[in-house]
């Protein structure tokens, strides 16, 4: 158990290849050259939180 948690408390704090791809795809879509679609797809297939902000700020 304690793995799984030490494994989900890095995935929360690294930045990864799936985290720079759905920053990627935003900044495309934000220059009109993609649908949101693909975006939230990618969100959704890399397991990324699509919201940006720092969560432990809450």
């Amino acid at each position: 158990m304690r793995w799984n948690a030490a494994v989900a408390l890095r995935r929360d704090s690294e930045t990864d290849a799936a985290r720079i791809v759905v920053a990627v795809l935003w900044g495309l879509f934000l220059h009109g050259d993609l649908k949101a679609d693909t975006v939230h797809d990618a969100a959704r297939r890399y397991d990324v939180d699509p919201d940006p902000r720092d969560r432990h700020d809450s």
